[in-house]
Order: structure tokens, then C-alpha cells, then sequence
């Protein structure tokens, strides 16, 4: 359990005010026992002396002096034998000679323990000592020739003891320590707690992000002052900072932003500019039937079923190539991007089919299996998820480059659907990459391809459009060989 400041420091307040109240009370009851003795020792010796000057070198004692004697008043009660005491037959002592009561005996209680004070005044005569006794001391009289005459038991008035003492002050107490307590709280609490606490409520409000929260500027000028000035220009920096950090992270943003499509927009003219030599290749070859079928048709002198033979030649050509030109197109950038539904097969398809060329040539044998059960439909931009796969594929093609140790190279597609999910692997056979560098695969601009050759984006990018569309990049490689990319991407939502 947590306790308040406030409420901490008025507690803190009455344990010191109880201390030195209690201190100070401790002091007092030693000191008024001390002074009790010393004022019963006064006592004893001025009745020692004045019974010492009513005795008669006879041993008579002047009763009346003694009994007129104006100290007694300060005594509570007091009992004056002579020497002549008899112990009776039930042991208890009886007074033979002088025996006085100079305060009177009506005061004293029903159980008064007379035998007990007079055993208490034998035993001072027979050892001329003081004797305690019934909270009196009894003491010994000795006659002009110093001889023992008899001996007195007298009580001093206690006064107040440590109970009576403490209950008489304890009103005192409480209301010295509840104007103490209260007094001094209320001026901390105005000087000292209440800054503290709007202090300690700001700095969580501040830390909580709301930074135009300023405290009212003292008028006086003292440590706390201070320290609420050091705060308001504290969290003036800080509000300063933060924007400044703001502005610095949205420039950075902005910049990556525009780093990231450029660099888009670069890996993409990069792979057409790769593929420009199979795209003329698939191009030039029905140009070529094309053109022959063209220049017979130019003579007249054919026949009309070959001139229908070259007819179809060409519109097949000019499909043909309409096709290639049409695969070409869905992989340029474009200022709107179409979002919705298209078939994951379809991009795959595009694809592969621009990079036969370069893979015939490299000599690679290309496996194929896109026949993935049901459809394959998946939700965002078609150009973006098949350039993904086309920088896939081309990565597989390079990594072929290097060599292939397990035989001939091959590169394997697949298209494998699951529930909510549909998944292309892409799979070579090549060196691999070594387990340091797997996991930096996808940093921008981090290639081991030689200068020139590598930008270092395509797996990045690959990246980048597999979580704008929700999905996932997963890269494997064997230690004896062999890398394996799969491109996962969540099934779309079937219409109702």
C-alpha cells in the first residue's frame, strides 16, 4: 500500500512531535525523582534535628515542642516512638513508652500495617540505619549523649508519578502535537508538496506524450521555484526535440519511400533490359516466317490455298507476337495500380514464360508445374506479384551461373495451394548460400554477385510485395547445395 506524500509527511511530523514530547517527559519524571530524594533527605535531617533538640539530657521529650513543630504539614504522615518497645505474644510489637502521632491517625486507611512501620523503626534503633517501609522511611533518634532513644517513620507526599504525570500532560500533548502537526503540514504542503505533486503529475503526463504541459511559474524565488522553472524549459526542450525528431523521421520516410520506388522502378527496367534479348528472340522468330510469308504473297503468283497458308501464317504470327507484347506489358510500371482478384497461376505463367529463352540458352532445364488443384485466385496487383516471381526466377537462373554441383542445373516452379493459402516454390540446384549470409539475402543492395552484374534488389522487392499483399518470403538452402525461395500469399476472399 502506497501512502501520499502529504500524508507521509504529517505522519512523519507527529512521530518527531511524539518523540521529543516523550523525550522531554522521560527527562522530567528522572528529574522529579531525583528532587524527591533530595527533598525527603532535607526532610530527614531537619527532623532529626529538631527531635534531637526536644530531648532532655534525662531523655524526656518535649512533646508539646514537637507537636507544634510547623514542618509536619509538609510530611503526609509520621510516627514517633521511644526505645520502650515489647514484642508481644503473638510476636507483634507494642509501644511501652512514648508513642506519638503528630499528624493524627484519623487519615490513615482500615488496613494501615502498623506493626510493619514499628518492625521497620526497630530495626533502625537496633542498626541505626534507615529503614523503607509503607513508602516512608524509618530512621533512628539518638539523645544528647548520642545514645539511641527511639526512632520516627515518616512519609513524604509522593506528588505525581510517571502515570499521573503523563496523563496530566497528555491534553498538552494532543494539542501542542495537533497544532504542531497541523501548522507545519500546512506550510509544507503550500511550500513543498503541493509543487512536488503538480511536479510529479506533469512529468507523467509528459512522458505520456502530451508535451505542451507547463506548471505556473513561482513568484517567489527558492529551490522549488527552481526546480518548477527547470521543468517548464525541460519540457520546452523536449516538445523542441520531438518535433525536430518528427520532422527529421517523415524527411527520412519520404526518402526511403522515394528510394524504394525508384529502386522498384530500377529493378524492373533491370529485368526487362535482362530479358531483352529473349523477348527479341520469341519476337524475331515469327517476324521471320512472317516476312517470308509477307514477300510470297507479294508475287501474285501463288496458289490460293498456299496464299491462304501464308495468310494464317501471319495472323498467327502477329498473335504471336501480340501475346509476348501483352506478357511484356504486365510487367512495366504503371501510375495507378490495379487492386483485386486475379489468378496466381496466371502471373506465375507470365512469367516463366519470359525467362524460357534465357534459361534454354543457359542451358538449364526448366520444370514446370503449375497445375495447382482449384483456383488459385489471389487478392492485389498482378504486375506486382509477377514481377516478384520473374526477379525469383532470374535469381534462381543466376545462382545456376555459379555452377552446378549435383548435376545438371535445373529450376524447378511449383504451385502449391493449401487452405487459405497458395504457395510457388521456386527450386535450383545450384552452390547455395552459406547460412551467414541467408539471413542478409533480403537487404536492400546486398548482393555476391561481381560489380556490374548485381543490384542487390530482387530479393528485397520480392520481399517488399509479398507483405504489401499480406504473405510471406521464405528462403532455404541445403548445405551440400541447392536453394529453395517459396512466395506465399493468402488465398482471396471467395464472392457470395
Amino acid at each position: 500500500m502506497r501512502f501520499s506524500l502529504g500524508l507521509r509527511v504529517l505522519l512523519l511530523v507527529m512521530a518527531a512531535n511524539s518523540a521529543v514530547f516523550g523525550a522531554g517527559l522521560l527527562f522530567l519524571v528522572d528529574r522529579i525523582s531525583v528532587e524527591r530524594e533530595e527533598v525527603s533527605e532535607r526532610f530527614r535531617e531537619l527532623l532529626l534535628y529538631t527531635l534531637q533538640g526536644t530531648i532532655n539530657p534525662g531523655g524526656e521529650l518535649k512533646v508539646a515542642s514537637i507537636l507544634e513543630w510547623p514542618w509536619w504539614g509538609e510530611f503526609s504522615d509520621a510516627i514517633l516512638v521511644d526505645r520502650h518497645l515489647e514484642r508481644s505474644t503473638s510476636e507483634d510489637l507494642i509501644p511501652r513508652g512514648v508513642f506519638l502521632n503528630p499528624l493524627g491517625a484519623a487519615h490513615r486507611s482500615v488496613d494501615f500495617d502498623r506493626s510493619s512501620v514499628l518492625e521497620a523503626i526497630s530495626t533502625s534503633m537496633n542498626t541505626s540505619a534507615n529503614v523503607v517501609a509503607l513508602a516512608g522511611v524509618a530512621i533512628p533518634i539518638y539523645d544528647p549523649k548520642g545514645d539511641v532513644w527511639g526512632g520516627c517513620w515518616f512519609q513524604v507526599p509522593a506528588g505525581a508519578g510517571p502515570r499521573e504525570l503523563a496523563l496530566d500532560m497528555l491534553p498538552w500533548y494532543l494539542g501542542n502535537t495537533l497544532l504542531l502537526s497541523v501548522a507545519t503540514f500546512w506550510v509544507l504542503r503550500r511550500k513543498v508538496l503541493r509543487p512536488v505533486e503538480d511536479l510529479a503529475a506533469a512529468s507523467v503526463r509528459l512522458s505520456e506524450g502530451e508535451l505542451d504541459v507547463r506548471l505556473e511559474s513561482p513568484a517567489h524565488s527558492d529551490e522549488i521555484a527552481d526546480l518548477v522553472r527547470g521543468f517548464n524549459d525541460m519540457a520546452g526542450e523536449v516538445t523542441r526535440a520531438r518535433v525536430h525528431l518528427e520532422e527529421v523521421a517523415a524527411d527520412e520516410r519520404a526518402k526511403a519511400r522515394t528510394a524504394e520506388e525508384a529502386a522498384m522502378t530500377q529493378r524492373r527496367l533491370a529485368a526487362m533490359g535482362e530479358l531483352a534479348a529473349g523477348i527479341a528472340h520469341e519476337i524475331n522468330n515469327p517476324l521471320g516466317g512472317m516476312r517470308s510469308a509477307v514477300e510470297s504473297l507479294e508475287r501474285g503468283d501463288i496458289e490460293p490455298s498456299r496464299r491462304e497458308r501464308y495468310l494464317e501464317l501471319v495472323d498467327g504470327g502477329l498473335v504471336r507476337i501480340q501475346s509476348i507484347v501483352g506478357k511484356l506489358l504486365r510487367f512495366t510500371p504503371r501510375d495507378s495500380v490495379s487492386q483485386g482478384a486475379f489468378e496466381f497461376r496466371a502471373a506465375a505463367q507470365d512469367a516463366v514464360a519470359l525467362i524460357e529463352h534465357r534459361a534454354s540458352s543457359q542451358g538449364v532445364s526448366l520444370k514446370v508445374d503449375l497445375d495447382a488443384s482449384g483456383a488459385t485466385k489471389v487478392q492485389g496487383d498482378q504486375s506486382e506479384v509477377g514481377q516478384a516471381v520473374l526477379n525469383l526466377l532470374q535469381n534462381g537462373l543466376d545462382s545456376l551461373e555459379e555452377g552446378c554441383p549435383s548435376g545438371a542445373p535445373e529450376l524447378c516452379v511449383r504451385l502449391v495451394s493449401s487452405e487459405g493459402e497458395h504457395r510457388l516454390e521456386i527450386e535450383d540446384n545450384g552452390p547455395g548460400v552459406e547460412a551467414e549470409r541467408l539471413a542478409r539475402l533480403t537487404d536492400l543492395f546486398y548482393t555476391s554477385k561481381e560489380v556490374g552484374r548485381g543490384t542487390g534488389l530482387g530479393l528485397p522487392l520480392a520481399l517488399h510485395v509479398a507483405s504489401a499483399h499480406g504473405g510471406r518470403l521464405l528462403l532455404r538452402s541445403e548445405p551440400l547445395g541447392g536453394f529453395l525461395a517459396e512466395l506465399c500469399l493468402p488465398a482471396a476472399e471467395q464472392s457470395s
